[in-house]
Parts: C-alpha cells; structure tokens; sequence
C-alpha cells in the first residue's frame, strides 16, 4: 500500500483492526497518513495495523499519541520505520514543524520513477493533504 491516506472512519471490529489495514501478513504501507480514525473497541487495535506479520510501515504520519502503530507484530517480524506525528490543527510534524503533504512529496520526488509515477499531494483545509 503506497502513497495512501485514510481519514475519518469510525472502525468498529470483533477482533485486530487498524488504520489502514487489519491484520496482514507480508504488507508493506509506504509515504501513508491517517486522520480522525475512532476504534470502537477497546483492545487489539494499532492506529495503522491491527496484528502485522512479517509486514513493514515506512514514512508514515499519524495523529495520536500513546497509541501503538502496529499492535500486534506477531513475533518482533514487522518493523517500523521513519514515523513520524503530527498535530491535526497544523497539519505539521510535532518535531520539526514541517507540513505533512510536503513531506509526502519529498519522498514522492526521491523514489518515483518512470515506471512507478504517484499524484503529488497539496494541501486542503479540510483534509492535511489531498492528491493534485
């Protein structure tokens, strides 16, 4: 899953569940954001992937704190790498302050190739980033 954005959901499932995806085996989530995700249960829950085997989350911005990205990496076989949080009023990192569709772009400009083009983002007052 590349270059995605998940935003405003209410989730409401029986067992893992996740930003982006639930429970996955192999997947890889790449230059992704999530926005005003709600989980409607109390347990098994990680902001981007429910339970993740042998799966990788790199460049990835999201809105909470306290939250595990991954809830479950079944056996330390998922990782995550390059995260980073924002603050949903600014639609900015909480480190360096920097937009997050810039940021999106960044990494857009330093891997597309001709054969893998993606839609830069911009941005949008209801949304932190939308595609061009």
């Amino acid at each position: 899953i590349i270059n995605c954005y998940v935003a405003s959901n209410d989730i409401k499932a029986v067992t893992y569940s996740g930003g982006i995806a639930g429970s996955t085996n192999q997947c890889n989530i790449t230059n992704c954001y999530k926005y005003n995700i709600t989980f409607n249960i109390s347990k098994n829950r990680g902001q981007i992937i429910g339970k993740g085997e042998n799966s990788t989350i790199d460049h990835i911005f999201y809105d909470l704190d306290n939250q595990k990205l991954i809830y479950d990496k079944t056996n330390e076989t998922s990782t995550q790498t390059n995260i980073e949080q924002y603050d949903t009023s600014t639609f900015k990192t909480t480190n360096d302050n920097i937009e997050i569709y810039k940021l999106l772009n960044q990494w857009i400009n330093n891997q597309g190739t001709a054969s893998n083009l993606f839609t830069l983002w911009k941005s949008k007052d209801d949304l932190p980033a939308v595609f061009q």
